[in-house]
């Protein structure tokens, strides 16, 4: 989408993202801040797992864009038992590749448990949502 406009700087939030509008010089274009750094699944549900027991699900961190992304960091929000990453790579995510990571869910007590993976790097960051319900099968 093109708009024209001198001194145009839009700042959106479209409840699915943030959208930027960059004004260059006499010409504005919208871009998703979303895109070039994806991580999929977008969300993750590991549904039911028996406290004790483990599930886990392969996830994918894709540079779609046309440059290289120098990634900094890929973290969980919550340090705790219940979920694990591996690996947390860093360095250079190449364009149009992928790296595949494991997320393990164990959880410590019963009840929904929720975390969020996050991605960072030097120009993008992105992020996914992962939950699971521990079960407590002692009753």
């Amino acid at each position: 989408m093109r708009v024209t406009s001198l001194f145009l700087f839009v700042i959106a939030n479209a409840g699915c993202g943030e959208h930027f509008l960059h004004a260059i010089d006499d010409t504005a274009e919208l871009y998703d801040s979303r895109q070039g750094l994806v991580i999929e699944p977008a969300s993750l549900d590991f549904g039911p797992i028996a406290v004790g027991d483990s599930a886990a699900a392969t996830l994918h961190i894709i540079n779609d864009s046309d440059e290289d992304l120098a990634v900094e960091s890929v973290f969980l929000d919550r340090k705790g038992p219940h979920f694990d990453l591996d690996p947390r790579p860093n360095g250079t995510l190449r364009a149009g590749s992928a790296w595949e990571v494991t997320m393990t869910f164990t959880p410590q007590e019963p009840g929904e448990l929720a975390n969020w993976i996050h991605v960072d790097t030097r120009t993008l960051s992105t992020n996914s949502a992962v939950v699971g319900h521990g079960v407590d099968n002692s009753r």
